[in-house]
């Protein structure tokens, strides 16, 4: 769940339920549809590990939204995950 997190907040910031959303968007039935529970304290766990960071968003007429963002230590996670992405499919071609 971190990495699709991460992958999906490298495009924009977002909040929870847009990125529940963009997960089923993206991997439709190739992945289980995500609990919002557990995309939040995925995103909690990942803010404390410095690799998000989040703010309050006041809404008009709504209430607050919470938005995550990548900080650089998440985008470094992000290139290191893709870069063992990118290693683990040279070696299965070999």
């Amino acid at each position: 769940m971190r990495q699709p997190l991460l992958a999906l907040l490298a495009k924009e910031p977002a909040h929870g339920y847009e990125l529940k959303l963009a997960l089923e968007q993206t991997f439709g039935e190739a992945y289980p549809s995500p609990n919002i529970g557990q995309i939040y304290v995925t995103l909690k766990r990942l803010e404390q590990d410095g690799l998000v960071r989040s703010e309050d968003v006041e809404q008009t007429t709504r209430p607050n939204k919470r938005v995550y963002a990548l900080t650089p230590a998440g985008r470094e996670a992000l290139r290191a995950w893709v870069g063992e992405i990118g290693r683990a499919s040279c070696r299965e071609r070999v």
